[in-house]
């Protein structure tokens, strides 16, 4: 129980910190993530490939989906170490 209201905190942590980045900020962190993940999305099959660029162009421009995916724990990249909240949880602690 105690593991879970850590959890929820920490995600209300990260959720606060992307409503304070402007679009650019947003924008810019989205390159980061595509960048870092780009070598092992790349391995992947075209359906995926495609999958995982549309959903990171789309968390660019609508920070709505972008929270959605980070608080339902949607993978993105489900590799071990490029997963859309691995990334956003080093990324923010920063």
């Amino acid at each position: 129980m105690e593991s879970t209201k850590i959890c929820d905190v920490k995600k209300a942590s990260v959720v606060e910190k992307l409503s304070a980045l402007n679009d650019t900020e947003r924008m810019m962190l989205l390159n980061k993530y595509s960048r870092l993940t780009e070598n092992v999305y790349c391995t992947f099959r075209a359906k995926e490939n495609i999958d995982i660029i549309t959903k990171i162009f789309l968390f660019k421009f609508d920070y709505d989906a972008l929270v959605e995916a980070y608080v339902n724990g949607d993978p993105v990249v489900n590799h071990p170490g490029c997963t859309l909240n691995e990334f956003l949880n080093n990324e923010m602690a920063k």
